[in-house]
């Protein structure tokens, strides 16, 4: 997990979280909007929003999850590709307010700096 130096980061509680995921298949987007309509289940009056963020490399697929006033999540998935048996998750998650530029620049800075080495990635099961 990264936290924020800035204080107004801080206040609001902003955290960029990275995971590593087993990886079903090679449909990312599925997961995501798997995830999404899980999420609207148990919390009916989230939104969802477009969020513009990708790895330079690895397919991604992202949302901002919302409550306004309350809090925003920014999820994106990345699939490595079909020689990794994981994919990553990466997202931020501010309370009340929405994320600023200042935020979301390293967000997507944290998404672009991923890396999986070639060879690495693969796991016999």
């Amino acid at each position: 997990m990264l936290f924020p130096s800035s204080a107004d980061s801080r206040a609001h509680r902003v955290e960029i979280r990275v995971r590593v995921n087993k990886k079903v298949d090679e449909n990312t987007l599925e997961d995501l909007n798997s995830d999404m309509r899980q999420y609207k289940k148990e919390y009916p009056k989230v939104q969802f929003a477009a969020l513009d963020v990708a790895h330079p490399e690895y397919r991604t697929h992202a949302k901002l999850f919302l409550f306004p006033g309350d809090f925003y999540d920014y999820v994106a998935y990345l699939n490595p590709g079909p020689n990794s048996w994981f994919t990553l998750s990466v997202s931020m998650t501010k309370e009340k307010v929405p994320a600023t530029q200042d935020e979301l620049a390293a967000y997507a800075n944290v998404l672009k700096s991923l890396y999986v080495p070639a060879g690495k990635s693969s796991q016999t099961h």
